[in-house]
């Protein structure tokens, strides 16, 4: 808004300039029109009163009191081609003094053009112009001709009788310089500093002044620059007597209006910056006060509470505004969460209990398929025992009580008795032997579910039975224990890469719950499927681990389904209820071990891998 301001003012200020110099060519027009309508000037002309008109009215002093500076009679007789000069008389616009003319013959083709203020070519354009005295001597020229030195402002005017009522006695000329009488006056009235150039080819000017000119001719509006942070310059053209703009003006503005807002702006800026950090500094206080301290407060509160778990800690902030509200609220919130922690506890240990149960029951069940398929084989083969066969050799040889040897001897059916009981015996002692070896599986099955019942028994006391086992007979029973719960799978290719590793001292039951539920669910994964490979690994990791792997050719894992195959409850499988697998996690954790799944993606099989430290944790072993 300044800068407009500025501007503006500059555009009125160049205005101001040219309406002065309009003003002063009117003031040299109106005084020509008093010397060309001066009776003494007419009788001058006619020849009256020669030396005394010259002396009076001619005078430099009088003449410099009207600030005339150029002024000539010129009379044209009849028949003549060229103008006669009757007086004249000019002002050196650099030195100042005066030049009379009478002694140059009176001609004006005898003018020196040595003498730049009386050059021919710019005196005659006024001379042949229709208000020459040649012509119509009421269309004149007035305006301002561009010298070889200053403008000068001129009116030219036909001498007549003050009346009117006579033929022109000649042409009077007048004229004032624009120098620095001139200017100086013209700045004392407009009040605006400028400077004036002619671009006329004739003078030199400044370098900005020579560029700007074509600019400003040619616009309607006149142009304002701003070159320095100091000065702003308002430029415009003056059209010279033979209207042609070669007079430029330039009005030089001081920027004080600039200089005064940027004062003014700066001052309310930091007035502004000022009062701001004071505000600021009490908004500090009083909010350090009033917020920060309470706020701090109740912080190192809720931070002691966390360090210390002790909800019983009150805050006791006695205030009432918000803040005190919020510590009501708080106190009050810990004391509702110190009663629901406490109910969590019984919660999470009620939870504890139906996880490990639910784990437990899941494996019992894995067992019990195989102690169920045990006890039906046993019972079966009870039934079909040659118990029959024996009892009729029993009632045949009590029938020959009398005569058993001549029975014996000579009775067919008695020659062929002892093979019978031959094979009667070997019948016997074959089934005995799977009977035993069933009911040896189906003790391990039994003494398996005690064990995994007893660990049901006050879940938070955890006993653990370690004891030196040979991996190898552990997977080997896992698999055993699969057949029986799932059945044969005669088109199931079963391979072993076990390397030769010590026994390791670990708790057996919880190893064949892990071992049971992988192949397990390895099976389960390749039902329906070609081919049905099963393969176990036992290998050295490391140092001091061991590494179980169970892979199968199975439908595999989903890459997004890889990271909760470990989660409760989590299945892939429509009747399953996502306990077997967190189970076995939790069993290998327990034992110092980890348990990882591996897999391609869908139709390329898993890799489920135990790793188990080949020493006995330091709190493994221990009964509590």
């Amino acid at each position: 808004r300044f800068a407009d301001i500025e501007r503006q003012g500059a555009v009125e200020d160049v205005e101001r300039v040219i309406e002065a110099l309009h003003g002063e060519i009117r003031d040299v027009d109106q005084l020509s029109l008093e010397w060309a309508t001066w009776d003494d000037a007419w009788a001058y002309m006619q020849g009256e009163r020669v030396d005394a008109f010259e002396r009076s009215s001619l005078s430099p002093m009088r003449l410099a009191s009207q600030k005339i500076d150029v002024l000539f009679f010129l009379r044209n007789e009849d028949g003549q081609s060229q103008h006669e000069i009757v007086w004249a008389r000019s002002v050196d616009p650099d030195s100042g003094q005066a030049i009379a003319l009478r002694e140059l013959n009176h001609a004006w083709d005898a003018i020196p053009s040595r003498n730049p203020l009386l050059a021919r070519d710019a005196w005659n354009e006024i001379m042949q112009s229709e208000g020459s005295v040649q012509g119509d001597l009421r269309d004149r020229p007035v305006g301002i001709l561009l010298t070889e030195h200053k403008p000068l402002i001129v009116s030219g005017r036909p001498i007549l009788r003050s009346d009117g009522d006579s033929e022109p006695a000649g042409m009077l000329i007048l004229g004032r310089f624009l120098g620095s009488g001139l200017d100086a006056d013209l700045t004392e009235q407009t009040r605006v500093d400028f400077d004036i150039w002619q671009i006329d080819g004739r003078h030199e000017v400044v370098e900005e002044a020579a560029a700007i000119h074509d600019a400003v001719a040619s616009s309607a509006e006149h142009q304002v620059r701003e070159d320095s942070p100091e000065l702003l310059h308002a430029w415009a053209t003056f059209q010279d007597i033979r209207n042609r703009p070669e007079l430029l003006l330039r009005a030089n503005v001081r920027r004080d209006v600039t200089a005064a807002g940027s004062t003014a702006i700066r001052f309310g800026l930091i007035s502004t910056l000022a009062g701001g950090l004071v505000m600021l500094l009490a908004l500090m206080m009083l909010l350090q006060r009033i917020v920060i301290a309470p706020l701090t407060r109740l912080t190192a509160h809720a931070v002691s509470i966390g360090q210390n778990e002790d909800f019983r800690l009150k805050l006791g902030m006695e205030r009432e505004d918000e803040l005190g509200t919020l510590a009501g609220e708080f106190d009050s919130m810990m004391d509702k969460l110190e009663h629901a922690r406490a109910q969590l506890v019984d919660t999470a240990r009620t939870a504890g209990m139906s996880e490990i149960a639910t784990g437990i029951l899941h494996n019992v069940g894995n067992v019990l398929n195989s102690v169920n398929i045990s006890a039906s084989l046993v019972s079966q083969k009870v039934e079909g025992m040659s118990v029959k066969d024996l009892q009729r050799v029993s009632d045949i040889l009590e029938s020959h009580a009398d005569n058993l040897g001549t029975f014996i001897a000579e009775d067919p059916k008695g020659k062929h008795l002892q093979p019978f009981l031959s094979a009667l015996s070997l019948q016997i002692g074959e089934e005995q032997r799977f009977i035993s070896a069933e009911l040896g599986s189906l003790t391990d099955g039994i003494e398996h579910i005690c064990e995994l019942i007893k660990s049901q028994q006050q879940f938070a006391v955890k006993t653990e039975l370690v004891e030196e086992i040979n991996l190898a007979d552990k997977l080997d029973e896992a698999v055993r224990i699969t057949d029986q719960a799932l059945g044969k799978d005669h088109g199931m290719r079963l391979v072993c890469e076990f390397e030769d590793l010590p026994e390791i001292t670990l708790d057996k039951h919880r190893l064949l719950e892990i071992i049971v539920n992988l192949i397990q669910n390895a099976r389960q994964a390749m039902a329906g499927l070609q081919p049905r490979v099963l393969t176990l690994r036992l290998r050295h990791h490391g140092e001091d681990k061991v590494r179980i792997e169970v892979s199968d050719t199975g439908t595999g894992i989903e890459a997004e389904a890889a990271a909760k195959v470990f989660n409760l409850g989590f299945t892939t499988k429509a009747d399953g209820h996502g306990y077997g697998l967190h189970t076995a996690a939790n069993a290998a954790t327990e034992m110092g071990g980890h348990l990882t799944a591996e897999s391609e993606g869908q139709g390329h099989g898993a890799t489920f891998v135990l790793e188990l430290p080949l020493r006995l944790p330091a709190h493994a072993g221990a009964q509590s």
